[in-house]
């Protein structure tokens, strides 16, 4: 009971050494990226591009628990084909693509999920990148949109 504060004994010195605690070894956080590499990664949480940045030819997209959402319309894209690997576990992926875009997702796998295209090819638009969309979505969601439409109160 000599460790414990406060208790001391008449025969014993006060002070009772404390045995030092072995060293805790804890990995390093994982670091998400910030926008300019090939991979973005969401767990537990959200992530979102939106505005100007610069889209890789490769993209790796991953989400566990989360959701991600990547808006295209504004981005600079110099790529004529734009691959996004998806690996969506419970998560949910927003892809905003620009005008002309086009895309292709039947090499995309969905279990108990869901894939909602809502891009739709006009012939008068201009010919934009072509977005292959490939991976896996398990217990998730992805919803392929089209550029946001100007409103009268958003001028």
């Amino acid at each position: 009971l000599l460790d414990l504060p406060g208790l001391t004994h008449p025969d014993r010195p006060a002070q009772v050494p404390v045995p030092a605690r072995p060293p805790v070894h804890r990995p390093a956080p994982a670091i998400a990226d910030a926008g300019t590499g090939d991979e973005v990664r969401s767990m537990l949480g959200s992530v979102s591009r939106k505005g100007v940045w610069d889209v890789p030819a490769h993209l790796v997209v991953r989400s566990t628990l989360g959701s991600a959402e990547l808006d295209f319309t504004e981005a600079h894209i110099p790529h004529e084909v734009v691959e996004i690997e998806l690996e969506v576990v419970a998560g949910s992926v927003e892809l905003r693509l620009p005008a002309g875009a086009r895309v292709e997702h039947g090499d995309l796998q969905a279990t108990l999920s869901s894939i909602e295209n809502r891009l739709r090819t006009r012939p008068d638009a201009p010919a934009g990148p072509l977005f292959r969309i490939t991976g896996f979505v398990r217990a998730g969601s992805v919803e392929i949109r089209p550029p946001r439409r100007a409103r009268w109160w958003r001028r």
